[in-house]
Parts: C-alpha cells; structure tokens; sequence
C-alpha cells in the first residue's frame, strides 16, 4: 500500500539511504548493458508510488530482439546478487561522489537559482507537502547520512523498503508475444528467481589516466571581439580558444568544442560516413572502456559526448569551475586516443530491429526520415538508407572518416561562464594547446555544398503501420539561406504569423483545439538552401478540408498581413535570454565567422519597430509567391 509519510529530517535521511542502494542497483544494471556481449539493452530497478493508491517496485528490461529470456535471467541474478550478498564500499564510495557533487554544484549556484526553481518548490509544497530546504541545508544534511553510511546501512534501507519480487506481476511488450506465451515467462521467472547465484567479483579502482599532453601551448593573438564582447585568442598550434565572462551562474562554466569535419563528410557515394558519430564516446579510451569511465568520473562535472552537425563535430559540456582542468583532460584524451571499441557497436546493433519499427509507427515518425528524400530528389545524403547499410557499419568506417580531423583537423574552443580567464587560459594552453600543429582555418567542402529543392512539387502520400486513426499534412515551400539578415528577421516574423493565422483558421473551420507547427529553416549550410513548413496533425477523413484550410489562409496573409497580427507576433520577440549563458554559447562556440546569429540579431529590434504593416505585408507576399 502507498505509505502516507510527513516530509521530516527522518524521513530524507531514509531517502537517502535508499536513494543509494537503487543507484548501485541500477549501476551494476548498465554495467551488465555495456558489457562487450550485454545481455540486455537496458534494465532499471525502482520502488515508487502509484499517485497516493498503492507503492510498487519495478524490475525493467528493455531485451534485444528475440532475447527476452536471456535478459530476464541477466537481471533477475544482479537483483537477487545485490539483495543477498549486499555491496562494496567501493560502489557506495562512487554513488556517495555522484550525490556530493550534485548537491556542492546546487551550493555553489545558489545564488544564481532561476526562477523557475524557486516556483518549483513552491508548487511542491501546495501539490505534495515537500518543505523547500536550501542546497547548504540539503548538503548538510547528506553529509550527515554519508558520515554514517555503510553498504550494511544502505542494504538495509533497501530491503525495508522494495517490495519482494517473489510473486511478481510479469508484463510483457513486444512485436510479438514470446514463444511459449505467459507460461513461458512465469517458468522462466520462477526458474530465475530460485537460481544460486554468486558474489560479485571486486573491480579493480583506477585513476584517470590522460593528464599529460606536452608542452604548454603559447597564444600569438589575443582579441576582443567588438560587437560580441568575446575575447578571442589563438595558440601556436593553431587552437582557437574563445572566453565570455558572465555572472550569471555561478560555479558553472559551459564548454564547446568544435572540430571540423561533420556531416559535410558525408558524400554521395558514402553517405554514412558520419553515422556512427554518436557512438564515438562510447567506444572509450584507450586506457579506459566507457563503462569504466563511468566510474573513474564518478564525481565530476565532466562528458564529452561528440555530435555531428552540418559543417563541424562538437563536443559540449556543462562543468564547474573545480572541474574545468578534468573536462579538458577528457576532451584532449578523445582526441588523441579514442578507444573505437567494438562494444558501442554491438549495442547500436542490437537495437537496429527496434529503430526501424518505431519509424514506421507514427505519421510524424515516417515523415522525419522520409522528408529529405523527397525534398532533395532522393540524394543519398539527406535519405535514410536500408538497414542492412547500418547494420554494415562498424567503426572503420567512422574512422576512416574522422580519423584525420581528430588529428589535425581546425579546433574552436569556448568558454562562457564563471571562468577567470587567465587560469582558463593556462589549462587550455596545457590540454589543447598543448597538441600537434592543427589547421588553423575549418574548411570550405564547397565540392560538398550542394543541396536542392526539388522541382517536384506533386503530393507525396506516406504510409505508417500506426492506428488507423492518425495522419499528418505538411506543407512546405523553398526560401532562402541564412546569410541575409533583413531576410532572417522578416521570415521569423512571418512564422510567427502564420502560426497565428493558421491556428486560428483551423480551429474556426475544423473545430481543432490544437495548434499546428509552423517552422522556418534557413540552411547556414547549404548556399540558398532553406525552407518554410505548416504542419497539423488529423485523422484522414480531415486530410483534404485541413490542407485546404492552410492554403485559404496563407492566401489571405499574401493579400496583406494586418496591423493586429504584425503587433500580437511582434511583442513575444526578446533579446534578454541572449544575455545567458545557454544563449551566448552558440556566438562563442564560432566567433570568428564575419556575422554569427548574436551580431545579426543585435540590431533586430530596431528593425521590427521600423518595420511597417504594409512592408511586412508586402515581404510576406513576396516570398509566398515565390515558394508556391
């Protein structure tokens, strides 16, 4: 039954102690998920209430296809192993690290609380009696639970909490049901449960090993940029690095690098050479699988997860000023000694079967993968390809392709936050700047540029394998790219009033309380490249009267865009989050480039309030006609 408890010093100090013994559950769970041959995709263990009903504790497994029984046997025997023989003190040293560091950060930034976060505590002390507490008080008070925490301690907590999973409630979902239906899983179950099962193995500690990287880089220039306020230095090695003070959170620094290469990569020919990309932190080190890591950071305000964007690789992290010489450990490390281990690999895999059903799911699922095929006359690069293509991949292929720009390839560095920019500048030149020679310009792939609207501008039907009652419509037009700022500003004012008109218009003639999506994409890519989309979900019978209920309107803004809706879409517009620090970093990140979003956008309100019904009517009307 749910346990009506006040909220006292008591009964955190239980939380707590619980609070650790499901972390060490769950960690030894995603070890068991990164394991060379996992057993599992991901497990996760939990006790919880149902609203103010009842309490459950819940033991999850997300199985590879066709391996359900083999995952449940994996997870049922680190359950029954951590209920029977207990923990180590090393597993309790790594999640005492983890919950330490999450609540200094909260002390050190206590000044700098969002709003958001005090209306937060007060709408749970209305919804559910949680008295808000300070973060020094919150830390206090852990810290008195960690003086006395044993695994003993915690193990305790634990089972005077969970619930025995003796007689548990099995549900199974899936594609299909398992060979042997619910008899077959309650046999395995029970099998599982009354199986022996053995202690765990000690792991061995381990520091990080990367924290040399040779002699410390020199700057040979040092600027400030004028219209940003960013200092901008580049060292000897051809490392740029970019620096913006701001007090605006305190103890916090956020850190974007950015390499090039990205999905210009890509060509025709192999147009997934990048795909892996995601996978590249979690092939580890060379040192270091990415499960050990895990561990080894345990503590730290650190990652260094790389994505792939259009023109440039990034890696970004929010870290603390404590930890700022780990982060650039941890990002120098990757560069120059990826791990490439196979086991990243395995688990993408693995998981191939699902992503490929979930894609054809849903009416936007189909659409998100479909889109770019059919908007670029089927070029390879903007397709999604047939699984058999990804199920090929391994991590010769990512490699081959980023191999070289780890090595050498153009590197931007930015730093925004509560940095002292003279010991922010002494790591860099020991970490990054402490490198082999680098380019020091990103480069043009202008042979590699290329994308095209297609001049086909027939209807396109999709098919989903979702229920029967979903559809989508979508309406897209050719624009412009990015370079133009008097066209950017006119376009996201237009969005903005479409939106306006087209909701509004659906709902008159359809009866419709939701709003559809209306986006504006201009590529800073793709030379002329961009878009403009009105979408809405439906059902089918709605499809025709919803698309023709989109064209009346967008007719109608062509004839004139009124007075009223100029000033209801002019007014949300604000500048003041670009003061913050998750606003500033895009500029900072490449602020070298003659014109970034941050400089453009500076002048912007002096343009919306020049700006006039009649000349925003006859912008309006200018770029419809030409996208129809």
């Amino acid at each position: 039954p749910w346990i009506e408890e006040p909220d006292t010093r008591a009964a955190r100090e239980a939380d707590l102690l619980r609070n650790l013994a499901t972390a060490i559950v769950n960690r030894r769970l995603q070890r068991l998920a990164l394991a060379d041959n996992p057993p599992f995709r991901a497990a996760g263990f939990g006790t919880g209430d149902v609203f103010e009903t009842a309490r459950q504790t819940s033991l999850t497994v997300n199985a590879i296809d066709g391996q359900w029984q083999r995952g449940m046997e994996a997870a049922i025997a680190e359950y029954r192993r951590a209920m029977t023989y207990g923990f180590s003190e090393a597993e309790l040293a790594e999640q005492l690290a983890r919950l330490r560091t999450a609540y200094e950060n909260a002390v050190a930034g206590a000044a700098t609380r969002t709003n958001a976060a005090f209306a937060n505590a007060g709408i749970a002390l209305a919804r559910d009696g949680r008295i808000p507490v300070s973060p020094q008080d919150q830390l206090a008070l852990f810290e008195a639970v960690a003086a006395r925490a044993t695994p003993a301690l915690v193990l305790d907590a634990l089972k005077g909490h969970a619930l025995p999973l003796d007689e548990a409630l099995i549900r199974y979902q899936g594609r299909a049901a398992p060979t042997g239906g619910a008899e077959a899983l309650r046999t395995v179950f029970d099998t599982a449960m009354a199986a022996e099962v053995l202690p765990q193995e000690a792991a061995a500690s381990t520091a990080f090993a990367y924290t040399e990287f040779g002699q410390p880089g020199t700057v040979v220039a040092d600027s400030v940029e004028p219209a940003l306020g960013i200092r901008t230095l580049r060292f000897a090695n051809g490392v740029m690095l970019n620096l913006k003070r701001t007090e605006l959170e305190q103890d916090r620094v956020r850190v974007a690098l950015t390499l090039d290469g990205g999905s210009l990569l890509d060509t025709r020919e192999s147009p997934l050479a990048t795909a892996l990309t995601g996978l590249f932190a979690s092939g580890g080190l060379g040192q270091h699988s990415f499960d050990e890591l895990q561990s080894v950071l345990a503590g730290r305000t650190v990652g260094a997860s790389l994505a792939a964007d259009s023109d440039s690789f990034r890696i970004d992290a929010a870290t603390t000023v404590r930890d700022l010489e780990l982060q650039l450990h941890l990002m120098a490390a990757y560069l120059t000694d990826p791990g490439y281990r196979p086991e990243a690999v395995v688990r993408y895999r693995n998981g191939l079967d699902d992503y490929f059903a979930r894609i054809e799911a849903t009416p936007r699922s189909v659409l998100s993968v479909r889109e770019g095929e059919i908007l670029s006359d089927n070029d390879p690069r903007f397709s999604l390809q047939p699984k058999e293509a990804y199920a090929a991949l391994d991590f010769d292929v990512l490699k081959a392709a980023l191999g070289d720009r780890l090595g050498s390839g153009a590197i931007e560095l930015a730093l925004v936050g509560d940095i002292d920019e003279q010991a922010a500048i002494d790591l860099v030149a020991r970490t990054l700047g402490a490198l082999p020679p680098r380019e020091d310009q990103f480069r043009t792939y202008a042979d590699n540029r290329d994308r095209s609207f297609t001049a086909d501008r027939s209807r396109r039907v999709l098919r989903h394998g979702g229920g029967a009652d979903q559809a989508l419509v979508r309406q897209v037009w050719p624009t412009i790219d990015d370079s133009d700022a008097v066209t950017v500003s006119t376009l996201a004012l237009l969005r903005a009033v479409v939106d306006l008109e087209v909701t509004e218009t659906l709902r008159e003639k359809l009866g419709k309380t939701y709003s559809p999506g209306v986006a504006n994409q201009q590529s800073d890519v793709w030379p002329g490249y961009g878009t403009f989309s009105v979408t809405a979900t439906v059902t089918p019978d709605e499809v025709e009267a919803t698309s023709a209920a989109i064209r009346e309107s967008l007719a109608a803004l062509r004839a004139a865009i009124g007075f009223r809706e100029l000033r209801q879409r002019q007014s949300p517009f604000r500048l003041k989050r670009r003061r913050t620090p998750p606003y500033i970093l895009p500029d900072a990140r490449r602020a070298r480039p003659a014109a970034t979003q941050f400089g453009r956008d500076a002048p912007a309100p002096a343009r919306r309030r020049a700006d006039t019904s009649a000349a925003r009517g006859a912008a309006a009307s200018g770029n419809c006609r030409r996208t129809r």
